[in-house]
């Protein structure tokens, strides 16, 4: 998968003007390195018969999941900008005939998720915390992307400054840990 020419080039993307616009907290990620990487950090044995993706913002993460997949393996993604829904359904048509890809057109917080094996997730950093508090209760694999300091608010143990409600309530539905430190020159625009 990695390097693979048949994979969206998200520089591309940006090129054609498909770019994040803060005010609908988009930054995407655009560093082919980390989106190689981020299917992998699902635990070996996830069963990924139905991978979730909110936020599918270009499609960059998406081709990964895809290529990801099993041969019977299905991506959902949620997106909630019209402008990116018909761009993920115009570039995606062949995934999504064949039935490989779902792209559902909403708030993630608003519509009726669908039943998936694992999540793998640029999430918009607004949402971020309710997101995550949706979907950690559900108890399947998740690869979630944060603010630095969300997450490590998220793994803080006990008697660690950073230690707190956050920490006790996503380490009682998960095991939580920061698998990368993603530079903010990954993203357009940066946060």
């Amino acid at each position: 998968m990695t390097g693979s020419d048949d994979l969206r080039d998200p520089d591309a993307l940006i090129r054609r003007a498909k770019r994040g616009n803060p005010e609908f907290d988009q930054h995407f990620l655009v560093d082919d390195r980390v989106l190689d990487r981020l299917p992998s950090y699902l635990p070996e044995g996830t069963d990924r018969s139905h991978v979730l993706e909110i936020g599918g913002g270009t499609g960059a993460l998406t081709d990964r999941l895809l290529a990801a997949a099993p041969e019977d393996g299905q991506v959902t993604v949620v997106e909630r900008d019209p402008d990116l829904v018909s761009f993920l359904r115009e570039e995606f048509a062949d995934a999504i005939e064949s039935g490989s890809l779902t792209v559902i057109a909403g708030d993630a917080l608003e519509v009726d998720l669908p039943g998936f094996s694992a999540s793998v997730s640029n999430l918009p950093y607004g949402a971020s915390s309710e997101i995550a508090f949706d979907l950690l209760p559900r108890k399947r694999p998740l690869v979630l992307m944060f603010q630095q300091e969300f997450a490590e608010r998220m793994v803080a143990g006990p008697g660690e400054d950073d230690y707190g409600r956050l920490s006790v309530s996503a380490q009682h539905d998960a095991d939580v840990e920061i698998v990368e430190h993603v530079p903010a020159e990954a993203f357009d625009p940066r946060p």
